[in-house]
């Protein structure tokens, strides 16, 4: 049995739990964006004003207000401290990165590059002594090697998690003569509601489009992509070879390949980013489009929809559920190894992952954290619109993570698939270049030492099971 095994087992028993309880919000390699007029000040030189600073990093902008408010407090209950939130969100990753490259990067922050990468390059603080004790019980059966662990020391804790849905606007649905009621559970559904909602739209000022594809982060593809394989039971990773296998998706392109023909595609979607294209969404100009937990927040809080929309599963090729949906979590803040209060910025990290916060964030229909305990115990439970449908995540599980510290030679698999939808080359040719240089990259980076390939190897996986147990 591989280590992974091992380590995913106690997971998984808390996992079965959690499903009667938890959407979840938050990723590791997604952009939950929109901007904040803020400073760009990094991480701290310690004091301002006879306080300690904690210069605090987000790019999601969904629960800002929440977690402002939880930050509010945080100094109130701790009025030696000073906490500096920013919000950054286009292009978070490489305005992270930029920051640590020129030693401005902030105390403590949410996601960002690989976890290996920023490892490797020293970044990120190991938590193993900085954590208490109590915080490290509650949260040890969450303790991953690839998630939130490196070589056996932790640099995240769980905080909540995330899964995948497609939202559509109820009132096209109606207005375009489909029933409301009945979302397309295959892809050619698909295509054929896009096409009878963009052809109703056509008479409509604005103009209505059937699906939106919002590729100009090309992160996304993560979720327009691997999402809709999961749970169609293709995996583009091969965890026994530790191979990948990207032209398993190549149907997935010709969904939207073929929307985009029809004219059903939102209009610009190479250089539309995912925050316009939810505010686009809610204002009810977009028929469906795929979306994470955390939109919830978004289609409440931060674009208020003014349609009436539903969540319906993502869709298989033929109706079909034969994986899966992925359910992610584990990690949350990290924090600047060359912080000078990293005491501090740990006592703001259990402070926003205590049962209390955590609580106050699930009631508020921003998420569901992983702990099953708090939304058990909860007694007002949210009822945010949409809430619901994500909070039931009995076609959700949690999977195994994929090797770190690949570095592929070339353009990467959103840039391929980016080419591909812009018609430059030809879909077999670009995804068989793509696989060969993903397995080339494994094999680098194995020959280099940087994972242990049997910690990862799951000889029989099984898409409806994905953790094996």
């Amino acid at each position: 049995m591989s280590r992974w095994m091992k380590l995913i087992s106690l997971v998984l028993v808390v996992f079965i739990t959690a499903s009667l309880f938890v959407a979840c919000t938050t990723t590791d390699n997604g952009s939950d964006t929109d901007d904040k007029e803020a400073g760009d000040s990094g991480s701290s030189d310690g004091t301002t004003a006879g306080k300690t600073k904690v210069v605090y990093w987000t790019h999601q902008r969904h629960d800002m207000e929440v977690i402002q408010d939880l930050i509010d407090q945080f100094m109130e209950q701790n009025p030696n401290i000073e906490v500096e939130m920013t919000v950054h969100t286009d292009d978070y990753t490489n305005v992270l990165n930029l920051a640590y490259q020129n030693d401005q990067a902030p105390d403590i922050h949410t996601g960002g590059p690989p976890l290996k990468d920023m490892v490797d390059m020293g970044r990120y603080e190991p938590l193993d002594d900085l954590m208490s004790p109590e915080v490290r019980a509650k949260n040890e059966q969450y303790f991953v090697e690839g998630i939130n662990m490196i070589d056996g020391k932790i640099y995240s804790l769980p905080h909540v998690g995330n899964n995948f849905r497609l939202v559509y606007n109820k009132d096209l649905f109606k207005a375009a003569g489909l029933d409301p009621e009945k979302p397309p559970k295959t892809y050619q559904e698909v295509i054929d509601y896009a096409k009878k909602i963009t052809e109703y739209g056509k008479t409509q000022d604005p103009p209505k489009y059937g699906f939106c594809l919002p590729t100009a982060e090309t992160w996304i593809w993560w979720q327009y992509a691997d999402q809709l394989a999961k749970v169609a039971g293709w995996q583009y990773f091969d965890y026994k070879n530790l191979q990948y296998n990207y032209k398993v998706e190549k149907p997935i392109l010709e969904l939207y390949l073929q929307m985009q023909k029809d004219g059903s595609l939102f209009p610009g979607g190479l250089q539309l980013k995912n925050d316009p294209a939810r505010a686009q969404f809610s204002e009810g100009n977009i028929g469906m489009m795929t979306a994470a937990s955390w939109d919830v927040g978004v289609f409440n809080d931060q674009f208020p929809a003014k349609i009436d929309w539903g969540v319906a599963p993502l869709p298989t090729p033929d109706g079909v559920v034969k994986g899966k949906g992925e359910f992610r979590g584990g990690i949350y803040l990290f924090i600047n190894s060359e912080s000078k209060v990293k005491k501090e910025a740990m006592k703001l990290f259990e402070f926003l992952i205590s049962d209390e916060s955590l609580t106050r964030y699930y009631e508020e229909g921003k998420g569901v954290p992983l702990r099953p305990e708090i939304a058990a115990n909860s007694k007002n439970p949210p009822t945010l619109k949409g809430f619901k449908d994500f909070a039931d995540t009995s076609m959700d599980a949690l999977y195994p993570p994929e090797p770190p510290g690949i570095t592929i030679e070339g353009d990467d698999r959103g840039t391929v698939f980016n080419t591909i939808m812009a018609g430059k080359v030809d879909i077999d040719k670009a995804l068989q270049d793509l696989d060969e240089r993903m397995n080339r990259a494994v094999q680098a980076a194995i020959d280099e030492g940087k994972f242990d390939p049997e910690v990862y190897r799951i000889e029989n996986f099984d898409p409806m099971n994905p953790t094996g147990k």
